[in-house]
């Protein structure tokens, strides 16, 4: 009979062999990554030759560019560009990378996880833009891996560096701010509960740091705030035509935000419920509160209906 460790060894190498043939599959579906650039790839590619003319970017690039979204992935694409002269290749490239990574690191967890974290990956590759951005200059692919990184750190309870990952991902995108508002509500809440409520239970001793790290990293966006004194670049909110919406600090459409809880819904809940939970009965779904829910979704999806 086999050992764990002598099935977790094999295990490993056929998953590294799958997932090998899987991104060699991808890239020359992609042909090898040197096709002509599409949709918002020309104007990221121009931004980031700004930043390849120097390894030091001025603060009047980091104030002047022309994109809506933060800067290091631009900054992390002209480096390269800086370096390699590979063009957008290189950029490419990287990101190519980084999915990689990102996939083995989901895939390859201790034998006690094996099962969920094979469930995860088919999730994850499930999804249609996942692989399909991996081989663009596209600044989805760094903010999520820093995502991941700050995710893998904080269950470790390695909050510092958790936190400074959180920090670099808002850098690579605004939106990722809600990861580390989540986890500060969450770690916020229990320490509370703890402290106040269950004050009884001696055993658990609150860290602060687990509140702290993510909070700073989520003030973080305030200083980007600073830098562009608004919400964007000046320059990229003149030149993009940028909605309301996206001018004004407090501004929400509710049928963008009904056309993001159908995206969730698709392609998250409904995988999580197939991959992870197969023999749960629709009867256990249908609750008062579930149904509640739905019907005042409804309503809303027919008095904002998502463009």
């Amino acid at each position: 009979m086999l050992s764990t460790e002598t099935r977790t060894s094999k295990y490993a190498r056929f998953f590294l062999v799958a997932i090998c043939i899987l991104y060699f599959i991808v890239f020359l579906y992609l042909n090898k990554l040197q096709f002509s650039p599409i949709w918002d790839e020309p104007n990221f590619w121009q931004t980031s030759l700004i930043f390849s003319r120097s390894l030091i970017p001025p603060q009047t690039w980091l104030q002047d560019y022309k994109e809506l979204n933060t800067p290091l992935p631009f900054i992390i694409f002209g480096l390269l560009e800086f370096l390699f002269k590979g063009g957008i290749f290189v950029g490419r490239l990287f990101n190519f990378f980084l999915s990689f990574l990102m996939t083995c690191i989901i895939g390859l967890p201790i034998n006690k996880t094996r099962r969920n974290s094979f469930l995860a990956l088919c999730g994850l590759i499930s999804f249609p833009y996942y692989l399909w951005l991996s081989g663009h200059l596209y600044t989805d692919i760094i903010a999520s891996f820093f995502v991941l990184i700050g995710f893998v750190f904080y269950i470790r309870c390695q909050h510092i560096f958790s936190g400074v990952s959180f920090v670099l991902a808002i850098a690579s995108r605004q939106y990722m701010l809600v990861f580390p508002v989540a986890i500060t509500a969450y770690e916020l809440f229990k320490y509370l509960k703890i402290k106040f409520i269950n004050y009884q239970e001696k055993q658990y001793k609150p860290q602060l740091i687990a509140i702290l790290a993510p909070l700073i990293a989520s003030c973080s966006i305030f200083g980007w705030f600073l830098l562009f004194k608004g919400i964007a670049p000046q320059a990229a909110i003149i030149e993009r035509s940028t909605p309301e919406v996206q001018m004004n600090w407090w501004s929400v459409e509710l049928n963008s935000s009904l056309y993001f809880l159908a995206c969730v819904g698709l392609y998250f809940v409904i995988s999580e419920l197939i991959l992870f939970r197969p023999k749960l009965r629709i009867k256990n779904l249908l609750t008062r509160q579930n149904i509640f829910l739905a019907a005042v979704l409804l309503l809303l999806f027919i008095i904002f209906p998502p463009l």
